[in-house]
């Protein structure tokens, strides 16, 4: 009896507990439905906005790989850039031990420069005279050596001043000046009247009794002391021009030389 009832219990209560399972799961279709219905405007503003930022989420994504390439390759030139500025510096390095080590030879050689220029000064200072001496001996033409070659055995500085200073030599080389000057054609005439001056100033350091007469010019004429030049247009009177001066011994008081004059 029991069993009789509860199957028609369990056949009236079947239907509708399936019924209630089909309602419920149709809710949520409907409610979407109303959903749609009530509210299309919102939904299609939802889906454009969900959508905008889709492609602004791609575009970031793109930018961000752009980025990290570009961050990437800047990483590698800053790497690059410190490799060479590393490189830059060791040269600088070795550029400024080479500075150094020039520095300390410049220093070296004007040190040596600076010896060498006050030698020089002292050699000018002392020497000079004698270069001088050299020099015009040296520009002498060639017929006016041959002819002093009697003179000068030795053309170097040293033996222009041995054999010029030699008492011998003073005198020849005075009349050979002489002898030039009344000729008046030689074109060496007053680099050997230097010559002379020179080499005489070295003669009476050896023999200090000679000195040269000077101050003639306005003197009067003295046939003892003077020689008349040819082209003098008197035969007395004040001297005009001394042409070449001649020298005398301090000692005896004795004229070795009388001064060529022009009247």
């Amino acid at each position: 009896m029991r069993s009789e009832i509860r199957q028609i219990i369990a056949e009236q209560d079947a239907p509708s507990l399936a019924a209630e399972i089909e309602v419920e799961a149709a809710q949520p279709q409907e409610i979407i439905s109303v959903a749609a219905s009530e509210q299309p405007d919102q939904l299609f503003e939802l889906q454009q906005q969900i959508e905008e930022s889709d492609q602004k989420i791609a575009k970031l994504k793109k930018w961000l790989g752009l980025a990290e390439a570009n961050s990437q390759q800047l990483t590698e030139q800053c790497q690059q850039q410190q490799a060479e500025s590393a490189q830059l510096q060791r040269q600088l390095a070795t550029a400024q031990q080479v500075a150094q080590v020039a520095q300390k030879q410049l220093q070296q050689q004007q040190d040596v420069l600076t010896d060498l220029e006050q030698r020089l000064a002292w050699y000018r200072d002392n020497f000079d005279r004698e270069l001088r001496l050299y020099e015009t001996h040296q520009g002498l033409s060639d017929a006016t050596k041959a002819s002093l070659s009697g003179i000068f055995k030795d053309v170097s500085i040293q033996g222009l001043i041995a054999c010029g200073v030699q008492e011998s030599n003073i005198a020849n080389l005075w009349e050979y000046i002489k002898a030039q000057t009344v000729e008046g054609n030689n074109a060496d005439l007053a680099k050997l009247h230097y010559l002379f001056d020179e080499l005489f100033a070295r003669f009476v350091l050896a023999y200090p009794m000679y000195q040269r007469t000077t101050g003639e010019t306005g003197t009067a004429f003295d046939a003892q002391l003077h020689i008349k030049h040819h082209s003098s247009v008197a035969t007395s009177g004040s001297i005009q021009q001394v042409m070449l001066s001649g020298y005398r011994n301090l000692r005896t008081d004795k004229v070795i030389k009388q001064s060529l004059i022009l009247l």
